[in-house]
């Protein structure tokens, strides 16, 4: 039997596992929908970059967040508070892979 620590951390790692599962259903949907520069399509883009980080896929996380800031940088620009936390996020990610 597990202890009630292990049940939350099971119950934590399930639900990070279904939010990633939809979230690239609806990132691919939304881009078959709407197309890649829509600000739904971009929206689901970062949660499943976000959701990527949180269940340690650093490398695919590094990938679509460099999908996401080349997008931004082209819709918003480089000075964007969304374009800069983006290019921050990817600098993180490449120290947490680089260690």
């Amino acid at each position: 039997m597990l202890s009630t620590g292990e049940d939350h951390s099971k119950g934590i790692k399930e639900l990070k596992k279904e939010s990633l599962e939809k979230s690239i259903q609806l990132y691919a949907l939304s881009g078959k929908l709407h197309g890649e520069e829509h600000p739904d399509t971009i929206e689901y883009l970062r949660k499943l970059a976000m959701y990527c980080v949180e269940c340690s896929l650093h490398e695919k996380a590094l990938e679509l967040y460099e999908k996401l800031y080349e997008i931004q940088l082209r819709l918003l620009g480089e000075d964007h508070p969304d374009t800069v936390s983006t290019k921050a996020m990817i600098e993180i990610i490449l120290d947490v892979i680089s260690e």
